[in-house]
């Protein structure tokens, strides 16, 4: 096992230890998310906190994760935080409307309306 954690996949260009970290991000996040189906939006944010600790740098469902938190941060009324997530969904998946929508979302809970607006359109 520790010898395939640091083998590297030359076919994906993947080392074994990013695999294991990123099995262990997704888990991480479908505990997350379980959190957020619950109503436990402090369990949520901290659970994906750790998803994006053990997540391999470029990561394919980073977005994911940070629009994901950003809904939990929404949901805790922690509306600074919300929007510093969405913003980095938005950089990571621009055309991605959802990371726009959490934008707006996060803007709208700090009662900034016009701007929430502008992330809509």
């Amino acid at each position: 096992f520790r010898e395939a954690l640091h083998t590297t996949n030359m076919a994906e260009g993947v080392s074994g230890a990013d695999d294991f970290r990123s099995m262990k991000a997704n888990f991480l996040k479908k505990q997350a998310d379980s959190a957020v189906k619950a109503g436990n939006a402090k369990e949520a944010y901290l659970k994906y906190s750790e998803c994006l600790d053990v997540m391999p740098t470029g990561h394919k469902d980073a977005h994911t994760v940070y629009s994901n938190r950003s809904l939990a941060y929404a949901k805790a009324s922690k509306f600074d935080n919300a929007l510093v997530d969405a913003e980095k969904a938005c950089a990571l998946k621009a055309g991605w409307d959802k990371a726009w929508w959490r934008k707006a979302s996060a803007l709208g809970g700090l009662k900034q309306y016009n701007e929430a607006l502008e992330a809509y359109a």
